[in-house]
C-alpha cells in the first residue's frame, strides 16, 4: 500500500498512539527517534514530528526498495546499529 491510499502518511490509529505515549510520559514528539521497518510506521512518526529510522531487518529491505520514505529517514542494518548511533549522538532534550 502506498502513501496515496486512505491510510497514507501512517494511519490515524498509529498517530494517535504516538500522541498518547507523549502525553502519558510528558514528552514532546519533536525529534524523538521512531524506529521501524514499515512505511506506515515511519510516516506516522514523521507526521507527528519524530525522526524516522528504518531498520533493514523484518520488512525493512522491502520498505526501502518500494521507496516513498519520509524526508530525513536514515537506514541501519538492524536495531543494534540504530541504538549505537543514537548513543553516540549528542544528547537531546526530549522533555516538553
Amino acid at each position: 500500500r502506498d502513501s496515496s491510499t486512505s491510510r497514507g502518511l501512517g494511519d490515524v490509529y498509529k498517530r494517535q498512539m504516538l500522541h498518547t505515549i507523549a502525553k502519558r510520559y510528558d514528552v514532546s514528539l519533536k525529534g524523538l527517534p521512531l524506529i521501524g521497518d514499515s512505511l506506515r510506521d515511519l510516516q506516522a512518526g514523521f507526521v507527528v514530528g519524530c525522526a524516522p529510522y528504518l531498520v533493514l531487518t523484518g520488512k525493512g529491505e522491502k520498505t526501502r526498495e518500494k521507496g516513498g520514505l519520509p524526508p530525513g529517514t536514515t537506514s541501519y542494518p538492524n536495531l543494534a546499529a540504530v541504538v549505537d548511533h543514537l548513543l553516540k549522538a549528542p544528547a537531546l532534550n526530549y522533555a516538553v
